[in-house]
């Protein structure tokens, strides 16, 4: 084998029988990561690298008292829109494991996962070779908390 000096390793693919894992070496720090249950029911994490939209809903009943305008059962509710970067065939089937697990948490901060909901899915295809695969979906808190990272 040759020596190499000053190579960067972007992907190393390995198969196990029909399982495939590919390990990805960048310096670039993903935009979310996520823990699963896969198919295993084994824990899996998920580094995404992906643009996403925080929206909030406000739904709430209003009346007037005295000429004032008063509110009553606000409720609250904060959805997260993601569109991933352009995705490999392997890492959309890793990102549909994801998205059918029955168990995902998103990470908080260094030691800390809460539960998540994933709320909606859109997969866009494309025969364009430079941007095959792209996944939206929209994700929200369990308890419907929020978390300032």
């Amino acid at each position: 084998m040759a020596n190499i000096r000053d190579g960067i390793i972007h992907r190393v693919l390995y198969h196990i029988g029909s399982r495939e894992f590919n390990i990805y070496f960048t310096p670039d720090i993903p935009s979310d990561t996520f823990q699963f249950l896969n198919a295993f029911n084994l824990k899996d994490t998920l580094c995404i690298f992906a643009a996403t939209t925080s929206k909030t809903e406000i739904e709430r009943s209003e009346a007037v008292y005295g000429r004032r305008p008063v509110y009553y059962d606000e409720s609250i509710q904060v959805k997260h829109e993601v569109e991933t970067a352009p995705l490999t065939i392997s890492e959309a089937r890793h990102l549909t494991d994801f998205l059918t697990s029955r168990e995902i948490t998103r990470q908080v901060s260094d030691e800390v996962f809460s539960p998540v909901l994933i709320t909606d899915v859109t997969p866009e295809y494309s025969d364009n070779n430079s941007n095959p695969i792209r996944i939206k979906f929209t994700w929200a808190y369990a308890d419907k908390t929020e978390f300032l990272t």
